[in-house]
């Protein structure tokens, strides 16, 4: 009989730690943007976007319930190949663009890249061809594009502005 309690024991405690660890994250859907929010530190994930408009500006935080979530990652898949989206932007609160998040965004004519970013490949940005203009806020993705550039390790076939941020020397 002492057993059967302890098991017991031991599951309910396993219950309580599966429900802990629950309660931490959640998925959501907030306006177009599908999210999961981490509640013990205050951060969001986009996971997707169920629009395509001519403007992409991700945003720096989201609301749900009253609770302001910061927005860190934009996660794989989370934007695919997408035939409308002009200018993007990807805003400072945004830390890591995981490989694959965007697919082929063949209208893309404008991107803007937060200082948040750190590191920058081919495998997590938008793929265009076409793009006019590149606007970066952070020294490391502007070696980090420059590199890709000279190894031609990107698909650009057309001349482009880039512009970068008053704190980039």
């Amino acid at each position: 009989m002492g057993d059967k309690v302890l098991f017991k024991k031991y599951a309910l405690l396993l219950i309580f730690a599966i429900s802990a660890c629950l309660a931490q994250a959640m998925e959501v859907t907030i306006g177009y943007y599908r999210c999961l929010l981490s509640t013990d530190k205050k951060e969001a994930t986009i996971l997707s976007c169920m629009s395509k408009p001519d403007t992409l500006d991700i945003p720096e935080y989201v609301m749900y319930n009253d609770v302001r979530y910061t927005v860190r990652k934009i996660a794989v898949g989370a934007f695919p190949a997408n035939e409308s989206t002009v200018k993007l932007s990807i805003p400072n609160s945004v830390e890591i663009i995981e490989s694959g998040a965007f697919g082929d965004f063949s209208a893309l004519r404008d991107i803007y890249v937060g200082s948040g970013v750190d590191s920058l490949s081919g495998y997590n940005f938008p793929h265009n061809k076409y793009i006019e203009t590149y606007r970066i806020n952070n020294q490391n993705i502007l070696d980090n594009f420059c590199r890709y550039v000279r190894q031609g390790a990107t698909s650009i076939d057309t001349k482009f502005n880039m512009v970068v941020g008053d704190d980039i020397s």
